[in-house]
């Protein structure tokens, strides 16, 4: 198990990742422990899924194709 655990890449979670709508890239400031996140469209998501939402967007974003898959 151990070497399960050391080979896992993580993700660095950025500071503002519960924070920021992951739809519409607003960061909403005073969430206090809400559960969940409402952009100004009035739109709503668990906190934790919007979270995830956003890591996996952007690591979509960050991560350079290796060959054209066209």
């Amino acid at each position: 198990m151990r070497e399960i655990k050391e080979g896992l890449k993580r993700a660095k979670q950025r500071d503002d990742t519960s924070k920021t709508v992951s739809w519409t890239g607003e960061i909403v400031r005073n969430l206090g422990g809400a559960s969940v996140i409402k952009s100004s469209d009035g739109r709503t998501m668990n906190r934790d899924l919007n979270g995830a939402r956003g890591i996996f967007l952007r690591a979509l974003v960050d991560t350079p194709l290796k060959e054209c898959i066209c």
